[in-house]
């Protein structure tokens, strides 16, 4: 039995067209492990399940093969990609070429607003570790939106998604063990930029975010090899 049994677009009914609502649902399947790396279908099978025609299905899953999230296969339609290690260097570099540059423009341009979004998520990685992907990617997102420079924050957003995409498949194959003093460790690093940014020191802010993804890289990138 397919995995997009365990799919529905009822959270993403407020989208139009029905292209928009298979995309956002499917691309959130795959982030979050539900369609594991291998898994495959077609567009006749999305098109059945959701009780679509076949053109709005087809449009999602392309829309969702050229931003990375699947791969097309002849004979098997689409299939949810494996990450492999050199994809992880390369969204770790692409990070540490695009962060900084957003963290130091936030320590300027952030506004009351921008702050009191970033507590909120310092606040919501204290009350849950099981929730330290999603509060992480959330942090990192937000840092890049109040930057103020709108292109940044997009390929920002792009390139954490991807990496979410990364760190999911490797948890399911349960090669990627985030130890609990690990977490603490990012928390206190993720409070320690935020402080930089709301005292409006980029520099400060820019030091400890490199540090912190270096160390995030290396903790990844260790636990794949051994």
């Amino acid at each position: 039995m397919s995995a997009l049994s365990q799919i529905n677009l009822a959270p993403y009914q407020h989208l139009s067209p029905i292209s928009e609502q298979i995309y956002a649902a499917i691309k959130e399947a795959v982030l979050s492990g539900v369609l594991p790396a291998g898994e495959h279908f077609t567009d006749t099978l999305v098109a059945s399940h959701f009780s679509i025609s076949r053109t709005p299905a087809r449009e999602g899953l392309l829309r969702l093969e050229r931003e990375g999230f699947l791969t097309s296969a002849s004979r098997k339609g689409f299939v949810v990609p494996d990450v492999r290690v050199q994809d992880a260097r390369e969204l770790y570099a692409a990070a540490l070429a695009l962060e900084p540059a957003a963290v130091r423009l936030a320590a300027q341009a952030r506004t009351e607003e921008d702050l009191a979004r970033l507590r909120e998520i310092l606040e919501q990685e204290d009350r849950s570790v099981a929730g330290a992907a999603d509060t992480n990617f959330a942090f990192h997102v937000e840092l890049g939106l109040a930057s103020g420079n709108r292109l940044l924050g997009d390929y920002i957003r792009q390139v954490r998604e991807k990496m979410k995409l990364l760190h999911s498949f490797h948890d399911q194959a349960g090669s990627y063990p985030s130890t609990q003093a690990f977490l603490t460790r990012s928390k206190a690093s993720h409070q320690q930029i935020y402080d930089a940014v709301a005292a409006g020191d980029g520099e400060l802010a820019e030091l400890f975010l490199r540090r912190h993804l270096r160390i995030a890289q290396e903790h990844f990138l260790s636990s794949l090899q051994s």
